[in-house]
């Protein structure tokens, strides 16, 4: 038999955003270790702001998780950073797991985190990409209220959006935003026709046009933030647009260690701390683990994470 490798931490960490670095602040509490990954690719990276965190809110997100960094490197002495990606994670027959980065090296710990964020999966429609976190929002927690009075904002109903509860409650959320909401279904006629009664009842607009590209504006002063071109050569001016992309895991692990996804393309975990449903002692936290992605939420997943580590390994499990 291999001999099982000796510990490099406590607990492994994948991901250096505000999930992972969250975790870390909670498990030094109780003089665990922990060793963080942080690859230097985030999410959030094109958003200039972080908003709804408390001493926090409309600051930079690299200001952020520098603060975080100094508070766990300056007041513990249980925490390691280290900046490179992981390319692969194994459970080890001991029941540790080990983590090899892109250097090759090899680190184990007891308990895994992934918090390593997702990949979204833009519509294939010209400009999106452009628009995405610029002018194109995924949570109007997040965005949308540096916007606020708009004449107009629009909802893309399409994917995850083609939903009437979905497109129902995020229109009429953009409509406290803007004065008038379209929801545009790009040709899909069907989904147009399942949402006319409510959307009419809550003074939502529906346009079922096939959309031929989105063009983001620099220029915000005159209220206009991005555009839609239709295919029929016309063009609508708004100050926003709400829409939630499908989303993957951002990397193979689900594979390599075998984990359950939801139909969202989140990893499948238990509500109580965010253990993996179908491998024990990995917990996905954050974007990866939960289908309403902010940081707030991804904030509260940490916390129970690492209550649940912290009480497992307190008592040897």
């Amino acid at each position: 038999m291999t001999p099982t490798p000796s510990l490099s931490a406590d607990v492994l960490i994948i991901g250096g955003g505000p999930a992972g670095l969250a975790a870390a602040l909670s498990l030094s509490r109780q003089l665990f270790r922990t060793v963080i990954f942080d690859s230097g690719a985030y999410r959030n990276s094109r958003s200039k702001h972080m908003h709804t965190v408390p001493t926090w809110d409309h600051h930079d997100s690299v200001e952020y998780r520098a603060s975080a960094r100094k508070e766990l490197l300056t007041r513990y002495e249980t925490n390691e950073i280290v900046e490179r990606k992981v390319e692969t994670l194994e459970k080890l027959e001991s029941g540790h797991f080990q983590a090899t980065d892109a250097t090759g090296q090899q680190w184990t710990g007891k308990k895994l985190i992934l918090a390593n964020g997702v990949r979204d999966l833009y519509p294939d429609i010209e400009g999106y990409d452009d628009c995405w976190g610029r002018s194109v929002f995924h949570c109007l927690f997040c965005h949308g209220y540096e916007e606020r009075g708009s004449d107009r904002a629009g909802l893309l109903a399409v994917d995850f959006m083609a939903q009437k509860q979905m497109a129902m409650t995020v229109g009429c959320m953009a409509k406290n935003l803007a004065k008038n909401v379209t929801v545009y279904t790009n040709g899909n006629t069907e989904f147009a026709s399942e949402i006319k009664e409510g959307a009419s009842a809550q003074n939502l607009d529906i346009d079922t046009r096939k959309v031929a590209k989105l063009q983001h504006v620099d220029n915000g002063s005159t209220g206009v933030r991005v555009k839609v071109h239709f295919e029929d050569g016309d063009a609508d001016k708004l100050g926003f647009i709400a829409h939630t992309p499908r989303t993957e895991p951002s990397t193979p692990w689900h594979t390599q260690l075998g984990l359950e996804t939801t139909p969202t393309g989140d990893f499948k975990v238990n509500q109580s701390f965010g253990e993996s449903s179908n491998v024990s002692g990995v917990y996905a936290i954050g974007d990866t683990g939960n289908m309403f992605k902010a940081v707030t939420i991804a904030i509260y997943s940490a916390g129970a994470a690492a209550a649940g580590i912290a009480s497992s390994l307190s008592q040897g499990r």
